[in-house]
């Protein structure tokens, strides 16, 4: 291994020099280290495409190993964009030097859109400790009991947790479907009526806008930090606080009960989403 990082530092360095950039933007915490070796005076910055939350994911000893360590780099950048207001203040107690620029989205840029009529609720992502697909089924267990003729759809399916997901999912018999990723994931957005997002932290979180630029709305945790930057709570979508599943089954059972509600929270969504068109 410590051969390979001298190989790396060596290649970036001959890479650097014959690039002669300007600048260099890197958006992985854990190549900081070696650029810094390799770039000379060039500026370099960090894009936090996960957040600073994320160095604190691990075990305790390992945790405090890797903040020290990736914070004394990171100190070290010229500048850090964050996807997120609240992303660029937790960087801000670190450094001064911090911007914030939102992800461009891939939105629906045509004229058709859910009409929220489909009793259907859709879930699109990993399935991955990070996105707690765990809460996600205790939700839907408690909701399913009160509308026993919704579906909920999950696009993704593929992750660490998958297998184990896959037996509990079976088990439950409660209206589930799993699908695999799909390239179309605007129309089945358009089939379904409400859009979940259970996970415990998001660097930004694109499934929201894309599911509001097709009027769906949306019903997510309100976790460090992607969803409270795109939700307008009680107006383009729901944020649920406090990590309640009892708070976001309600939700969702309200949204459920209440066409005209959907259709309402979905228009505006519409509208909000267009911050995040590429020309913005």
């Amino acid at each position: 291994k410590y051969k390979l990082q001298k190989l790396l530092i060596k290649r970036l360095r001959f890479g650097i020099e014959d690039i002669k950039p300007a600048v260099i933007v890197c958006p992985r915490i854990d190549l900081i280290g070696y650029i810094l070796k390799a770039k000379g005076n060039i500026p370099l910055i960090y894009e936090s495409h996960s957040s600073r939350k994320w160095i604190s994911k691990y075990e305790w000893l390992l945790r405090y190993i890797k903040r020290y360590y990736y914070e004394s780099l990171v100190k070290k950048v010229q500048m850090i964009v964050a996807l997120t207001e609240g992303d660029a203040a937790d960087w801000r107690k670190l450094t001064p030097h911090v911007s914030m620029i939102p992800n461009v989205v891939h939105l629906n840029n045509s004229n058709s859109y859910s009409d929220c009529t489909a009793k259907s609720v859709m879930y699109v992502g990993r399935f991955s400790k990070q996105k707690d697909i765990g809460s996600l089924l205790r939700i839907w267990d408690i909701v399913h009991q009160r509308h026993l003729d919704w579906t909920l759809h999950l696009y993704g399916g593929y992750g660490e947790e998958q297998t184990a997901l896959y037996q509990e999912i079976k088990q439950m018999e409660s209206n589930i479907i799993i699908h695999e990723a799909t390239s179309d994931i605007m129309e089945k957005y358009k089939e379904s009526s409400i859009l979940l997002l259970t996970s415990r932290y998001e660097p930004f979180g694109l499934v929201l806008p894309e599911a509001m630029s097709c009027g769906v709305p949306v019903v997510a945790f309100d976790c460090p930090y992607g969803p409270a930057d795109i939700i307008t709570d009680g107006v383009d979508g729901f944020l649920i606080r406090h990590r309640s599943i009892e708070d976001f089954a309600n939700k969702v059972s309200q949204l459920m009960a209440d066409q005209k509600l959907r259709q309402e929270v979905g228009k505006a969504g519409i509208e909000s989403s267009r911050r995040y068109e590429a020309s913005k």
